[in-house]
């Protein structure tokens, strides 16, 4: 019983360590307004899921270690902000994103932030 166990744990982790980039959990936070945004991005199916609202969301694009994707979600923190579609612009490898409000190439409204990997 004792070798059985010792396999199975064994093979957990190999299981954990082969499998270990498929999902990387992200946690976002604006430098402005300290908004904060939690991801799991899966690069195998190419989407992030929005973890605050339980959403799947399609990357639109992906250059070298960064990728963009759109949403509907909340721009700022205060009492009267509304649901705006919102653009990101993340760079996995340095943690840099950068987000806009409705449209793409807004530059005026936009804020940059950083994300750190959880595992």
């Amino acid at each position: 019983m004792k070798k059985i166990s010792i396999l199975f744990f064994l093979l957990l982790t190999i299981y954990r360590n082969v499998n270990a980039n498929e999902i990387v959990n992200l946690i976002c936070v604006t430098d402005t307004i300290q908004k904060k945004f939690s991801f799991f991005y899966i690069p195998k199916r190419n989407v992030v899921i929005w973890l605050q609202k339980a959403r799947e969301v399609p990357i639109k694009k992906t250059k070298k270690q960064t990728i963009y994707f759109d949403f509907h979600g909340d721009f700022g923190g205060g009492v009267d902000t509304v649901s705006s579609k919102l653009f990101f612009v993340l760079n996995i490898e340095s943690g840099k994103f950068l987000l806009r409000k409705d449209d793409e190439n807004n530059k005026e409204r936009e804020q940059r932030g950083k994300c750190k990997k959880i595992n």
